[in-house]
């Protein structure tokens, strides 16, 4: 499955400006990441996904036979009835899709949701990261086309957060619906998406697999120095960011840098941080002022 977006406009009133606005976009089978500062316009496109708001121009189209396509947004907490155990819960879920959720899919369920022997527990006695895994694999009840999950580890600790990424890795072994979903963990980005969309104003920036976004920053390597060691490099002549009380140099040539201002060792021993260039640097460098540009 993968959907065109051609020519779409999104706006709350006509006196606003579009909240949308987005020429030519291919969103493709997998797992697909979209970043963007708060205000980029994540949840606008997640809501006109599902059909809740209609855009003034432009059209959404699926490949395939069919141009219509399902959709299903998993919220990162859902209310939940004070005394539904695990298994109601998830015989419920499949209702509200229309379908009858049958013992064995029970079973899958709760297998793929790491709750074996929980399944007369009360949903609302499960921990945040095992009621969010719940309830992404009762989104697939009817097998939607889209799976949209906002922000589905915000607030989680790290090993909850690996938890529920080892879930969707699962769940896609079985599944061919696309997964789509918001995160400010550039790490999770990094690691479980084949697509990244990043919104600015409501417009698409730019698209790719994570390692071709960091490819296109054509940078070698990335330095954090303190600040008390920033006065011995030619800002002039280095791209950086502020960050705290650090100032973040992105090294294009490497070969000239440490030419200029000592080998890898010896800046490491002046309290030097050197590492590969990542997401973070993909989201920093589109979405922060540079301090100055070479």
């Amino acid at each position: 499955m993968s959907l065109t977006i051609d020519n779409l406009v999104v706006q709350y009133s006509k006196q606003s400006d579009p909240a949308l606005r987005i020429e030519h976009l291919e969103i493709y089978e997998g797992v697909i990441a979209v970043i963007g500062e708060n205000g980029a316009g994540k949840s606008t496109l997640f809501k006109t996904l599902q059909g809740f708001l209609l855009p003034s121009t432009g059209a959404i189209s699926k490949a395939g036979q069919s141009s219509k396509f399902s959709s299903v947004q998993v919220f990162q907490s859902e209310q939940c009835f004070e005394h539904v155990t695990v298994k109601e819960w998830i015989e419920f879920q499949g209702l509200l899709r229309g379908m009858e959720v049958s013992p064995s899919e029970i079973a899958t369920c709760v297998e793929h949701a790491q709750l074996q022997g929980k399944e007369k527990r009360l949903v609302n006695k499960l921990s945040g990261g095992q009621q969010r895994k719940l309830n992404l694999l009762c989104a697939s009840f009817g097998n939607p086309d889209l799976i949209i999950l906002d922000e589905p580890t915000a607030g989680l600790d790290q090993e909850a957060r690996k938890e529920y990424w080892t879930t969707v890795t699962a769940y896609r072994h079985t599944h061919s619906n696309t997964i789509l979903f918001s995160s400010h963990y550039m790490d999770e980005v990094e690691e479980n998406a084949d697509q990244v969309i990043l919104l600015s104003h409501g417009q698409v920036i730019s698209s790719g697999s994570p390692k071709e976004l960091i490819d296109n920053l054509h940078l070698e390597y990335v330095a954090t120095v303190p600040q008390q060691k920033v006065s011995l490099f030619n800002l002039n002549k280095i791209s950086y960011t502020i960050e705290g009380e650090h100032c973040v140099f992105y090294i294009a040539d490497a070969d000239g840098f440490f030419s200029t201002y000592g080998s890898m060792s010896e800046l490491i021993k002046q309290g030097v941080q050197l590492r590969l260039p990542d997401m973070s640097d993909v989201y920093t460098l589109h979405y922060k002022e540079r301090a100055h540009s070479a």
